[in-house]
């Protein structure tokens, strides 16, 4: 027996067994244990009573419909513009539409005592709890069907997905306490029934299917009241995870793996295609709820079977995921974001939350629109082609309406069939191979075509398809071969040798065409009435009648790159060498279907392996935007010119393009006229010249570079024609009315780049708050590649160029007497309580001064009374609703852009292709017609109304080359009187008088129309290679005789083209003389003799035959005639 046995045996207990604790420290410690238990009482009520406090405002009393919460658009007077559909994928059904068996599964899963409870299960509330102390996390849900209706519905915002804080867990538990008080009262109010058929038409089960109805089409492509007992258990299963347990994965074809992945079909999301695949986990998920509906008793024990036998990968039938058309239109597209963002910014919602809310909180969103005038724009965009047709007629442009045909080093841009004969000729001399095009040509067929005549008319477009009629790529003769292992070798450009991408392609085609000849089928038309040669020759117009006219425009659309799929690394190789691509025999063999071949040669691969985009986009694009720069309010906006569905691309907001001269009065005119400057400050438009960088500093030093001439004028940028590059001496106001590039670029210089971006800080360009924000690249974003040069700032050479948004805003500011407003596209959200959640003022500040700004109207203004800006004014003089703006034209014509602004509103217009490898046709005539009928619908009914002149503005006359005041010479410039009348602000006005103008006696005589000729030597023989240039007239010399010479007014400068390339300004022939008279010099003049007074004695005829005047025959003719 051991001791402790014997202790225990004569009644003694172990000594560690007994602890003695004194009285006083237990009754303290029960007392503690209490007031903990009644803190975390009071606590926890107190808890619940705040969260019930704040629960959101929820009538359940008025039996709406749960699901009947649409927000609405609404102008200014609350009229209704658009109730908003959701942009989710959710069709609302009713539960009768709904199988028995899909109901089943959720409630067997989600909620087995659902007709049990009154909202909350406190059963499961409890096993939950129970499961998650001993998992130690969060296992298992105790939520209801009930409560998850409330959740989706209402208490989105107060979801939490990080438990990770203190914080969050309070949260969650709030969220919890608010979701069990709504469900109880939810249960109140509505019937099992209805709440059930809530929570199936909103709850998320994957693959952007929102609802039963479209996770059915999703999955199966059937609707909800078809679901077989398996694949509603499938889909009930997706709600325990919508990313872990989706019905389906997506890869795109290049990273499917057949042998680990099983695919269930291919969809198309926004124009890309995807390979389906199906999710293991979901299959998994399945058989737990199939085995949970047969112990429920839903389903017997032979349905059970049947449903674990069904083969759900064979019954997947993956849905194309299509937006839904909504009538709404790209306004409401923007406004929706930017209520969003706001809701984020204001409340920190998550996006899904506040999205949510905009679908179904009853929202009442009060937009800035016009509606009269937003319709009347989208009409105008709907008749894009007639608008600019106009243009096209006027300018017998090239066949393709405004694009332009370019021939490159890779081959044509565009079909052969568009080339003009001096681009075919340029091709062939270089021997470019007219296949190979950088953008190939598909002809799509008309739908209706009654007669072989109208076949002929359009396929005179069809010279070289891109695709069959069945879709197959074709590879024509001369670019594949089969090498002596016979393996498939293509060189052709139609497939990128690297990736097997496939070229962007374009379609031409006359949906007019297959308007008449739909209406020759069904008897409204007769061929009588068509006028077959005017549709072929003109593509213009034929008329049914005398008072109706359809016109047949062309429509072109360029689609995004293909590529070819199924082929795997092992399948293929690149060959960069010759950059063709190696298709494997083995394949071939193995893909006997992949190609065919035609009697013709061309080798056909069928569509079976090809991803083709047959959506595409109609070119050119266009975006517009009209807005009171007063208010801020945006009236209308257009993002292109689709019209119809949802906007996914909205050119107005998310494309940033370069502005070209359109950015000249920001970054460089305003500056400079609030710098010192003035609107008849001179500027030299001539060769003008940068460091070249490009080729390092000069041998021997460390920075000097050598020189290169930049920039070139839009006016003239060839060699052969010096005389139009440059014009000599112009005013600011000159600058900018012919929007000259080398003026722009000298007035940056003097003002500084750093002082340019400082004002386009101010108009809003860079943002100061949130750089990465803005389209404009600082250097500190980007050291090697930014904005902070002339190009960029004086040309609109920008890196990411600037949205269509943004620049109307900006010249808003010129327009509002110097003042910024941000531009705004509501005014404020009401709550369906009718409270404000949200209320828009938009930012101000000031930019210039109210004089700077209207010097910079006058400007502009002149821009459209006598510039490049004509064919924007609204009435025939630009009286009485004068417009102001500027025009803006990219390199090669990518781009074209009119910015303009009245007395009332600011409204910019760009024309452009979304492929900037496809140029316009011709400058910025385009936008201009664009821009004028939107702005002349804007002003309908509108009261005529000039700018307004602020106080501390004055007209001075003044010189119109010099910019001084002017002198007795400035009215008799051999051009005609160069004195104008020009405004400044007071105190800027010129004080000096103007020193251009001189004059200078001339011998007429000796007057030559040769500006360059050979240079001589010594021995007056001709310098190969060498020129000299001269002025027209010479400098009378003391031998002249005085009845000849006059005395005639030049400008002072010493320009020689001979030290620019020969480049010579327009007024160079006004430029003083540079030589002495060649026919009277003590040379050309030995023998003769002379009188007292110093007057020739003529003797002879001069050397050169010229015959002199006799003294007694007047001079006023010749005075006249070259005065």
């Amino acid at each position: 027996m051991t001791n402790q046995s014997k202790k225990k045996k004569n009644g003694e207990r172990p000594s560690h067994l007994y602890v003695k604790i004194p009285l006083k420290i237990l009754k303290w410690t029960f007392l503690s244990l209490i007031l903990v238990c009644l803190l975390g009482g009071a606590a926890a009520l107190g808890l619940f009573f705040a969260s019930v406090n704040t629960v959101p405002a929820v009538d359940f009393s008025s039996g709406t419909h749960l699901l009947d919460k649409h927000s609405e658009i609404v102008d200014q007077n609350g009229h209704l513009i658009e109730k908003i559909q959701t942009e989710q994928f959710r069709t609302i059904v009713t539960l009768e539409n709904i199988s028995q068996p899909a109901q089943d599964a959720f409630v067997a899963i989600e909620d087995k005592r659902f007709e049990e409870h009154n909202g909350i299960d406190l059963k499961r509330i409890v096993g939950a709890l129970v499961a998650d102390i001993k998992a130690g996390k969060v296992v298992q849900g105790a939520s209801t069907i009930t409560q998850q209706t409330v959740k989706n519905l209402y208490l989105q915002e107060y979801v939490v997905k990080d438990y990770g804080t203190l914080k969050n867990l309070f949260k969650d538990v709030d969220r919890k306490i608010k979701e069990a008080y709504l469900a109880i009262e939810l249960e109140k109010y509505y019937s099992k029934d209805q709440i059930l058929e809530a929570y199936m038409n909103t709850i998320y089960l994957g693959q952007g299917a929102y609802g039963i109805e479209e996770a059915a089409q999703t999955y199966f492509s059937k609707s909800a009241s078809d679901l077989t007992v398996a694949e509603s258990a499938f889909i009930a299963g997706i709600t325990k995870g919508t990313v872990k347990y989706s019905g389906y994965k997506t890869v795109t074809p290049k990273n499917y793996d057949p042998s680990t992945m099983t695919a269930v079909g291919e969809i198309e999301i926004l124009g890309t295609s995807y390979v389906a695949i199906l999710n293991q986990n979901a299959l998994d998920r399945q058989k737990i709820i199939l085995n949970e509906m047969k112990n429920q008793e839903l389903i017997d024990a032979s349905q059970y079977q049947l449903a674990l036998e069904e083969d759900i990968g064979q019954a997947m039938q993956p849905g194309n995921r299509k937006t839904n058309e909504v009538n709404t239109s790209y306004f409401n597209d923007y406004l929706i974001d930017e209520v969003i963002d706001d809701l984020i910014e204001e409340y920190g919602y998550s996006r899904q939350y506040a999205q949510n809310l905009i679908n179904t909180g009853g929202l009442r969103i009060y937009s800035t629109m016009d509606v009269e005038l937003q319709r009347k724009v989208e009409d105008i965009y709907s008749n894009f082609d007639k608008v600019l047709y106009d243009y096209r007629e006027k300018t017998d442009r090239n066949d393709i309406p405004y694009i332009a045909n370019r021939v490159t080093d890779q081959g044509d841009l565009l079909n052969t069939q568009f080339e003009t004969s001096s681009e075919r000729a340029a091709r062939e001399e270089a021997g470019r191979s007219a296949k190979k095009s950088s953008i190939l040509y598909y002809f799509v067929e008309s739908e209706y075509v009654y007669n072989e005549e109208i076949r002929q008319i359009e396929q005179r477009y069809s010279n070289e398809n891109f695709l069959s009629a069945d879709r197959e790529l074709i590879i024509p003769e001369d670019e594949y071969r089969f090498d002596e292992s016979g393996n498939l070798v293509i060189s052709s450009n139609r497939i990128n040798y690297r990736n097997l991408d496939i070229t962007n392609y374009y379609t031409f085609t006359y949906p007019m065409l297959d308007e008449i000849n739909h209406q020759l089928l069904t008897g409204i038309l007769s061929y009588a009435d068509l006028d077959l040669e005017r549709i072929n020759d003109s593509y213009q117009d034929y008329r049914k009648d005398s008072e109706s006219e359809v016109i047949a425009y062309p429509q072109f659309t360029t689609h995004s790159r293909g590529y070819i799929r199924k082929l795997e690394d092992d399948s293929y190789r690149s060959n960069s060498d010759d950059q063709s691509v190696t298709i494997f025999k083995t394949f071939l063999t193995d893909n006997s279907d992949f190609y065919t071949l035609r009697e013709s040669g061309e080798l056909l691969i069928s569509p079976s392996y090809l991803y083709i985009n047959t959506t595409g986009a109609v070119q050119p694009q266009a975006s517009s935007v009209v807005m009171d720069y007063r208010t801020g309010y945006v009236t209308a906006l257009m993002g292109g010119r689709d019209l119809q569905g949802a906007k996914i691309y909205n050119r107005a907001i998310d494309a940033s393009r370069q502005p070209g001269s359109s950015i000249k009065p920001l970054s460089v005119y305003t500056p400079a006229l609030d710098s010192g400057f003035t609107a008849s400050s001179m500027a030299e438009d001539i060769p003008h010249y940068i460091n070249d960088l490009s080729s390092g500093p000069l041998p021997g030093t460390s920075d000097q570079y050598s020189k290169i001439m930049w920039p070139s004028n839009w006016y003239g940028q060839s060699n052969t024609n010096k005389g139009d590059d440059y014009n000599g001496y112009v005013t600011l106001r000159e600058a900018v009315k012919w929007s000259m590039n080398v003026p722009a670029v000298s007035f940056l210089e003097q003002i500084g780049i750093d002082a340019s971006m400082e004002y386009l800080k101010k108009f809003h360009v860079i943002d100061t708050r949130s750089p990465s924000e803005d389209t404009f690249i600082q250097k500190f974003e980007n050291p090697s590649q930014n904005d902070e040069g002339l190009a960029p700032l004086a040309l609109g050479g920008l890196t990411d160029g600037i949205t269509n948004l943004c620049l109307t805003a900006a010249y808003g500011a010129i327009a509002n007497e110097g003042t910024y407003t941000e531009p705004i596209v509501y005014t404020k959200v009401l709550d369906a309580n009718g409270e404000v959640i949200l209320s828009k003022q938009p930012e101000k500040n000031t930019v210039v001064t109210p004089q700077v700004s209207y010097i910079m109207t006058d400007i502009l203004n002149d821009v459209v009374n006598t510039g490049t800006g004509t064919r924007a004014r609204l009435t025939d003089d630009n009286k009485g609703m004068p417009v102001a703006g500027k025009t803006g034209t990219t390199q090669n014509n990518a781009d074209t852009w009119f910015v303009g602004y009245s007395a009332y509103y600011v409204s910019a217009s760009w024309i452009g292709n979304d492929d900037l490898g496809l140029k316009l046709d011709y400058s910025s005539s385009l936008a201009k017609y664009l821009w004028k009928p939107i702005m002349t619908a804007a002003h309908e009914n509108l009261e005529p109304k000039d700018f307004p002149i602020p106080e501390g503005i004055k007209e001075v006359y003044v010189d119109g080359v010099s910019g001084k005041l002017p002198t007795s010479l400035s009215a008799r410039d051999p051009r005609g009187s160069q004195v104008y009348l020009e405004k400044f602000i007071s105190g800027t006005e010129p004080t000096t008088f103007d020193d251009i103008h001189i004059e200078v006696v001339i011998d007429p005589y000796a007057y030559s129309d040769v500006l360059v000729e050979a240079a001589l030597d010594a021995a007056g023989n001709p310098i190969p290679g060498a020129l000299q240039y001269r002025t027209p007239y010479e400098e009378a010399t003391p031998l002249c005789p005085a009845g000849i010479t006059e005395s005639r007014v030049f400008l002072n400068r010493d320009y020689d083209p001979g030290d620019h390339l020969g480049f010579i300004p327009k007024d160079y022939i006004y430029q003083k003389p540079s030589e002495k008279c060649h026919l009277h010099n003590p040379l050309t003049m030995t023998g003769y003799s002379y009188d007292l007074f110093g007057n020739v004695i003529y003797e002879t005829t001069p050397p050169d035959g010229t015959e002199m005047p006799d003294e007694s025959e007047s001079t006023e003719g010749i005075d006249d005639q070259n005065n």
